[in-house]
């Protein structure tokens, strides 16, 4: 198993070659984990995980509140050393140690749980029907690809609750709903 030191000087390496030296030169970073969160926070956070949890907030009347991203808090973390910031394999370590004054063990310990979409109860229920009529289409690519048995036995099973296919499901739609979209109308 690798170490985690080693794991973070590859990834750091990578992200070098990848990132434009805009990112990653010149702003005192001190190691590869300041690295990699500075990468974070400069890419990923305002082009992916901001952006989208904006829009889904918005989209219900929500407002979201990221008190985290406080640029006083921010500029602070940065300069911890990153001992204090991940402690073995224990992430957001200081975080943890600081909540476990205020909150049950429970609450602090607990796993990572993004907002999940429930594709699962989706398609077997409200939208059972339009994964049956749009995959098992014979006029339809999913059907072209994969045979039509192969298409039924997979929402069956999931219908049935033998097995999860949610992600399958997912692909097949998306791909059903494009070609129909895009491709057909072309011919």
């Amino acid at each position: 198993m690798m170490k985690r030191e080693n794991i973070l000087e590859e990834t750091t390496f990578i992200l070098i070659k990848l990132i434009p030296n805009t990112y990653i030169t010149d702003h005192n970073l001190k190691d590869s984990l300041d690295h990699m969160l500075f990468c974070d926070c400069k890419i990923w956070l305002p082009d992916n995980l901001l952006d989208r949890g904006d829009k889904m907030t918005m989209g219900a009347s929500i407002e979201g509140r990221v008190p985290f991203l406080d640029h006083e808090l921010i500029e602070y973390a940065f300069n911890l050393p990153s001992s204090v910031k991940v402690k073995g394999m224990t992430r957001k370590w200081i975080i943890k140690k600081i909540a476990s004054k205020y909150l049950p063990k429970i609450i602090v310990n607990r796993k990572k749980a993004g907002f999940v979409v429930p594709l699962n109860q989706w398609f077997k229920g409200k939208l059972k029907d339009l994964c049956y009529n749009s995959i098992i289409d014979s006029n339809n690519i999913t059907t072209t690809l994969l045979s039509k048995k192969i298409c039924t036995n997979i929402l069956d099973a999931h219908s049935s609750g033998k097995k999860d296919y949610s992600l399958q499901i997912w692909s097949l739609l998306g791909l059903s709903i494009w070609f129909n979209a895009c491709v057909k109308n072309i011919k």
